[in-house]
């Protein structure tokens, strides 16, 4: 049997958007970073930026520390490109 798209324990979906103007792809992302929470039908639609494989693997490398924040309860993010930035 089929998920209903309204059941909040429904496996998350992968969205790919390719923007044809490059300021069209900046003001979503703006604007999905100063709403904090984008919901659709009730559900939680997340934006992330799309990074090359490079930065993705020199992100891999805090994997060890983002673990233990996440342990300590500790918030944290990225500045892109591959700055670790915590917040206490």
């Amino acid at each position: 049997m089929r998920k209903s798209a309204a059941d909040a324990n429904s496996t998350p979906r992968v969205m790919i958007v390719k923007f044809l103007d490059y300021r069209d792809k900046e003001h979503v992302m703006h604007a999905a970073r100063t709403k904090k929470d984008v919901l659709f039908q009730n559900l939680r639609i997340m934006f992330f930026p799309d990074l090359s494989a490079e930065v993705n693997k020199q992100r891999r490398q805090f994997d060890k520390v983002k673990k233990k924040l996440r342990a300590k309860g500790l918030m944290y993010g990225f500045i892109i490109p591959v700055r670790l930035r915590v917040t206490c």
